[in-house]
C-alpha cells in the first residue's frame, strides 16, 4: 500500500526451482500510480438542473464500488435509482450542490462535489399531431401553412412538448378551448376537457 499520491516503482525477483534442483532467479521491476480519490458527477441532461421534475444524474468513483458511494444535495433531494441517481431540486435561482463521498478503507472520505443552477422547466408550445405527405406524423403548431379540415378532424388530439431537442419531459393535455367561425362570421367557442 502507497502511502503518499505519485508514481511509485516496485521490484523483486521470483526464484523458479528447475528440474536439476538448481535454482532460476527471475527479477522483475514495474511501478504504479497512486491518485487522490474523486469522483465524477454528470449532468445527464445540461449543466443545470430544472425544478418540478426528476432530473437524472450519473456519478461514479473511478475504483469504488457503486454500494459504496454517498452522495447528498443541498436546495433539494438526491435518490439512488440503480446506478443512477434522481436529483428533485427545490427552489428556482438557487444552486443546488451535490456532495459525494466514499468508503474508501473502512473510512468515509468526501472525494468531489459540484454546483448546478435551479432553472424553471420551459413552458410546452401546443401542438396537432396531423400526417404529413408521406403519412408520418408531425407536430403542426399553426406555421408555415393552413392544413385542411380534413387533417384536423383526423388529428388525434393536441399535444404539449418543449421546444428543445434535449430536454425529453413528457406533457398530458387536459383541457383546451376552441373558436370556431361559423359561415356568418360569429365567433363560437368550444371546450374539451381533454386533449381530444
Amino acid at each position: 500500500m502507497a502511502g503518499s499520491v505519485g508514481n511509485h516503482e516496485y521490484s523483486g525477483y521470483i526464484e523458479v526451482s528447475r528440474g536439476d534442483g538448481s535454482i532460476d532467479r527471475r527479477p522483475f521491476k514495474s511501478s504504479y500510480t497512486v491518485m487522490e480519490p474523486m469522483a465524477t458527477i454528470s449532468p445527464t441532461m445540461m449543466n443545470v438542473l430544472y425544478a418540478g421534475i426528476a432530473n437524472p444524474i450519473s456519478i461514479s468513483v473511478p475504483g469504488v464500488p457503486m454500494e459504496k458511494v454517498q452522495a447528498t444535495m443541498t436546495n433539494g433531494s438526491l435518490v439512488r435509482n440503480g446506478d443512477h441517481w434522481i436529483a428533485h431540486p427545490g427552489k428556482v435561482g438557487s444552486e443546488a450542490e451535490i456532495s459525494v463521498s466514499a468508503n474508501i478503507e473502512g473510512g468515509t472520505q468526501k472525494v468531489g462535489s459540484m454546483k448546478f443552477r435551479v432553472r424553471k422547466l420551459p413552458d410546452p408550445s401546443p401542438y396537432l399531431a396531423v400526417k404529413d405527405g408521406n403519412g408520418n406524423i408531425a407536430h403542426y403548431k399553426g406555421s408555415p401553412k393552413r392544413i385542411s379540415k380534413g387533417a384536423l378532424m383526423e388529428s388525434p388530439g393536441l399535444g404539449a412538448a418543449i421546444d428543445d431537442d434535449i430536454l425529453d419531459v413528457t406533457y398530458s393535455v387536459v383541457s383546451f378551448s376552441t373558436v370556431f367561425l361559423d359561415q356568418m362570421g360569429n365567433a363560437i367557442p368550444e371546450l374539451s376537457d381533454g386533449a381530444k
